[in-house]
C-alpha cells in the first residue's frame, strides 16, 4: 500500500461547466487553504422525531448544503478566464454550460484533487455557486471564495 501524507503542494481545486467537453479552470495560485464542510451520510440532514419530547426516531431531513472556501492570490489579468470570470459567467466562461438541472441558473462543478504517494483522491461537488471577496495586501492581493454546492458530494 502506497504511503503519504496529502498536503497542500499536491492538492488542485478546478471549476468545470456542465458541457461534454467541460469548460474548465484550475484555481491559483494561492495559499493552499482550501476548506470543505457540510458532508454525512445520504448528503441529507438527519431530523430528529420527537415522541412527547422523548427522541423516537430520524427521518431524513432536505439535502445539505456544502460549503467550500478558499484564497487565491491575485495574479495576472483577471478579467476573461479568471475564477472571478467562472464564478460571475463572464469573459471565456459567458457561453458556459450551467450544471443546475433546471437550465436557468448558472450553476458550476467544483473537483478537488489530491495526488501523492502513488494514491489520487478526487472530491467532486455537484450544482455549485460561488462568491469571490477582495483584499488589499501588502503581501499580495486576494481573492477569497465562498462555494455552496447544492448536490452533493462524489468521491473517486
Amino acid at each position: 500500500m502506497a504511503h503519504g501524507v496529502a498536503t497542500r503542494r499536491y492538492t488542485s481545486v478546478t471549476i468545470k461547466d456542465g458541457a461534454g467537453s467541460p469548460l474548465s479552470r484550475t484555481v491559483g495560485p494561492g495559499p493552499g487553504d482550501f476548506t470543505w464542510s457540510t458532508v454525512e451520510n445520504g448528503n441529507y440532514a438527519a431530523v430528529r422525531v420527537m415522541s412527547r419530547g422523548q427522541f423516537y426516531e430520524l427521518v431524513p431531513g432536505d439535502d445539505n448544503e456544502i460549503t467550500i472556501s478558499g484564497s487565491i492570490w491575485v495574479d495576472g489579468d483577471q478579467t476573461g478566464a479568471s475564477v472571478v470570470d467562472a464564478f460571475l459567467k463572464s469573459g471565456d466562461w459567458a457561453a458556459a454550460t450551467t450544471t443546475d438541472p433546471g437550465g436557468v441558473v448558472w450553476a458550476f462543478t467544483l473537483v478537488i484533487t489530491e495526488s501523492y504517494g502513488g494514491v489520487t483522491n478526487t472530491y467532486t461537488f455537484a450544482v455549485c455557486r460561488g462568491i469571490a471577496s477582495w483584499k488589499e495586501s501588502v503581501d499580495g492581493n486576494s481573492l477569497s471564495f465562498d462555494v455552496t454546492c447544492h448536490s452533493g458530494l462524489t468521491r473517486t
